[in-house]
């Protein structure tokens, strides 16, 4: 496969900026995956969305693309590939055997405010091991996660998707875990594994029906097979998370623990999308708990 770029732009529809070489030296073993930022080649001008357009030769024919701003560029053939195995402990080779992937199996949804970048998580998507998935940044139009997440998940066409807060450092290799775990358990309709925010460990906990009715210990950062994703009940403010699992989990639908640290934040209290809520904890869980009975 060889691919070579004719000409790049990252504009607004008064301003651009030629970035034909800094996508040429991104180019690697005939591919291109870029998340489209600032880092490109700077903001030629603040506030205002941006494209890039993109003018390449791949395999002997010229092709044109233009991706927005937030979202992830790729550029490879479309033969199948065969991903490698991740690295796995001896017990977990019989769980995660290999995958063949020949289209982009996932889409991560990305919710935020409208004065929120996204950033820290697009960068550490950017190293994934994973490389076969589609981004789309959703805001919250002043509505909430719930609604943003929603919003994003309308414009998924894949068998799978992930909701990553914007304030996310993955593991390199989180996204594949996940991916094979529910590609070799096809019962199970998600996966998650357990993540750090600051020095607190949290969601370490293998998948227990009745444990789940009590409280929630599965956070939002999981893979989800799309067609038994139910949707995120706008109405609730509060552990939105709970209330999609306790959803899902009356559905008949359950949940797989991969045992690995999947993800970092360093999430302050009153920021970002989904923490510091204008109710109390003890008040989200009767709420929860008087919707499912509980």
């Amino acid at each position: 496969m060889t691919l070579k770029i004719i000409q790049a732009t990252y504009s607004t529809k008064k301003n651009g900026i030629d970035v034909t070489e800094h996508l040429r030296k991104k180019v690697t073993g005939g591919s291109l995956a870029v998340v489209v930022n600032n880092g490109i080649a700077g903001d030629p001008q603040y506030g205002k969305v941006k494209k890039l357009k993109v003018r390449y030769v791949l395999d002997g024919v010229e092709h044109e693309k233009t991706v927005s701003e937030g979202r992830r560029l790729l550029i490879e053939s479309q033969c199948s590939i065969v991903e490698p195995i991740s690295e796995a402990r001896p017990a977990e080779k019989a769980i995660f055997k290999p995958v063949t992937y020949s289209i982009k199996p996932l889409t991560v949804v990305i919710p935020c405010r409208e004065e929120d970048g996204q950033q820290l998580t697009l960068e550490s998507l950017s190293k994934q091991t994973f490389q076969h998935f589609s981004i789309v940044v959703a805001y919250d139009d002043g509505r909430g996660a719930s609604f943003a997440r929603n919003k994003g998940f309308s414009q998924c066409n894949s068998p799978y998707v992930l909701f990553s807060d914007n304030d996310i450092i993955w593991k390199p290799n989180a996204i594949k875990i996940m991916m094979d775990a529910l590609q070799n358990n096809p019962d199970k309709s998600y996966a998650y594994g357990w993540y750090r925010r600051g020095k607190e460990v949290c969601s370490r906990k293998q998948f227990d029906e009745e444990i789940l009715k009590k409280y929630n210990f599965i956070n939002t950062m999981a893979v989800i097979r799309s067609k038994d994703f139910p949707g995120f009940d706008e109405k609730i403010k509060r552990l939105q998370d709970w209330d999609l699992w306790l959803n899902m989990l009356f559905k008949g639908k359950t949940g797989f623990y991969v045992n690995r640290q999947v993800f970092s934040t360093p999430k302050i209290k009153g920021k970002g999308i989904t923490y510091g809520n204008s109710i109390s904890y003890d008040e989200a869980m009767r709420i929860v708990k008087e919707k499912y009975n509980l």
